[in-house]
């Protein structure tokens, strides 16, 4: 396994400051809130936040990154206003992100990063922890699944919605499955939202902004490319190219069949091994075989196809002759799993690797005990499926 990376530096104790309902401009690398005088660290080392400096999204990001609990310093208002303000960001972004790597480059390192299901403290610790004070900015794709199954989802796309606010150039969003009204109602995301909040209205916000989340990514770096997504490949699907064309605000509404089968198939398809295409056991999407893969991936010129959305223990797995690569990012999901997470790392120089990790330790900062028991410990149906 390889070795643990230390938790984000974060600094400073605040009150939460007004939230002004303007949209936020970039602004100076540290933000102070006006009404304590504290400065925030930001959380890279060089990229300066797209947030004026005494905007309350730095200190949210601080706080959360302190496992503070979230009730403390947030209100219904305040989490409503990060969505409100995160919909222009994730909205001007194409349905497919275009993302590189400076070829020969090794300080220009992504962390990809898989399903996350409200495992808060894995997230800080193990994946944001990989951006370490005083070592070069790197990038962040997360691949859906931010909600459901753990007990604190709401802390987990808070945060990184906070963080694609201020960092939009260098945190990237891909929607899951369980970014969607049907399934985060089913697996824990509207109990969470009305036993912290005591209301409902904000699992609604919530939705409002995973209907805008962009529901694929191509990276590439020299003669290298590589396709992101949550779930996989639909018989619809030839190039990737064609999701560009699809209103993917509209999914779950009134989007046309043939659109709502390609947007089934990035959220829901898992590879398997059979030939072609079949109805996925999960209800929803397909099954893919290997030569679905192959066909895709030389068709889009395409290296392999990097995608989340099914446990496996551990944490990554190559399938399809290495056309498909599973990454998971919870570490023994559900509480019961006693699987490893892991992240992905790619850098300029073309020399991916694996970061593999158990739960993180637990919190050492106020708030730490009342965090961890929001709402009991897990939504327990069906661990097997995520």
């Amino acid at each position: 396994m390889a070795e643990q990376p230390t938790p984000p530096n974060t600094t400073g104790e605040a009150v939460a400051g007004n939230v002004e309902a303007n949209s936020p401009t970039k602004s100076n690398p540290t933000a102070t809130n006006p009404s304590s005088g504290t400065a925030y660290k930001p959380f890279f080392e060089t990229a300066q936040p797209a947030v004026p400096p005494d905007s309350p999204v730095l200190e949210w990001i601080a706080r959360l990154l302190r496992y503070e609990d979230i009730r403390t310093f947030m209100t219904l208002e305040s989490l409503r206003q990060v969505c409100q303000w995160s919909l222009p960001v994730l909205s001007a972004e194409p349905n497919v992100l275009t993302l590189s790597c400076e070829d020969g480059n090794e300080k220009d390192e992504w962390v990809v990063v898989g399903d996350i299901h409200g495992q808060f403290n894995d997230l800080a610790y193990h994946v944001l922890g990989q951006q370490k004070a005083g070592a070069p900015d790197k990038k962040f794709l997360f691949l859906g699944d931010y909600v459901d199954r753990g007990p604190q989802g709401v802390d987990v796309i808070t945060l990184l919605l906070c963080l694609k606010i201020a960092y939009p150039e260098r945190i990237f969003l891909i929607r899951g499955n369980h970014e969607e009204a049907t399934t985060c109602r089913t697996y824990g995301f509207f109990y969470e939202c009305r036993t912290k909040f005591g209301d409902t209205k904000i699992w609604n916000d919530f939705n409002d902004v995973f209907a805008v989340i962009p529901l694929a990514a191509v990276m590439t770096c020299g003669a290298h490319k590589v396709f992101f997504l949550h779930g996989g490949l639909s018989p619809g699907l030839a190039m990737v190219e064609g999701i560009n064309f699809v209103q993917r605000s509209e999914y779950g509404g009134s989007l046309d069949d043939s659109s709502s089968e390609i947007v089934d198939g990035l959220l829901w398809s898992d590879p398997s091994d059979i030939r072609g295409f079949l109805h996925n056991d999960r209800g929803c999407g397909f099954a893919f075989g290997e030569n679905t893969s192959e066909e895709f991936c030389y068709r889009n010129g395409l290296e392999f196809i990097c995608r989340a959305h099914q446990m496996v223990m551990a944490g990554y797995q190559w399938t399809h002759s290495n056309h498909v690569l599973t990454m998971f990012s919870a570490p023994n999901y559900c509480g019961l799993s006693n699987n490893k997470g892991a992240i992905l790392l790619i850098n300029g120089l073309w020399s991916p690797k694996f970061v593999q990790y158990d739960v993180a330790p637990p919190p050492q900062a106020p708030g730490e005990a009342d965090a961890a028991r929001i709402v009991g410990d897990y939504f327990q149906p069906s661990p097997g499926q995520s």
